[in-house]
């Protein structure tokens, strides 16, 4: 899989995920969320307004030829979904999330370790001169 067809995939699921979170928060909370607290549909909107912004900005910069122009959305999916990996992990070990919670911790998982992947490597001195 290229780098390309991975942000395009990536701003696929975002496409599909975010206008959810923002349309349902109150699903989401029953299917995710063990005691939803007064006021967590406005932080799931946000979040999903969040999502709806990462797949412009994959699906976008998919479309860039250069490595160095893609770069910068790399970093920045790699170090937002590794936070939000070890965040989601403590949230199902501690009772915050129902054990549905581990479907989002491999979602996570599953692109922080693609991200992760293409920055390894496409990073500079992986790079060989054409």
């Amino acid at each position: 899989m290229t780098v390309r067809t991975f942000l395009r995939l990536t701003a696929s699921a975002t496409a599909v995920i975010g206008p959810t979170l923002l349309l349902f928060p109150g699903f989401i909370n029953e299917l995710f969320v063990v005691s939803p607290a007064h006021g967590s549909d406005i932080f799931i909107r946000f979040l999903g307004s969040a999502l709806i912004g990462y797949t412009y900005l994959n699906w976008y910069s998919a479309h860039y030829s250069k490595t160095t122009s893609i770069h910068p959305t790399l970093v920045g999916n790699f170090s937002t979904l590794s936070i939000a990996l070890i965040l989601s992990i403590i949230a199902v070990l501690n009772g915050s999330l129902k054990a549905s919670g581990w479907a989002i911790v491999l979602l996570h998982l599953v692109f922080a370790s693609g991200f992760g992947w293409f920055l390894w490597r496409l990073r500079p001195d992986a790079q060989h001169s054409s």
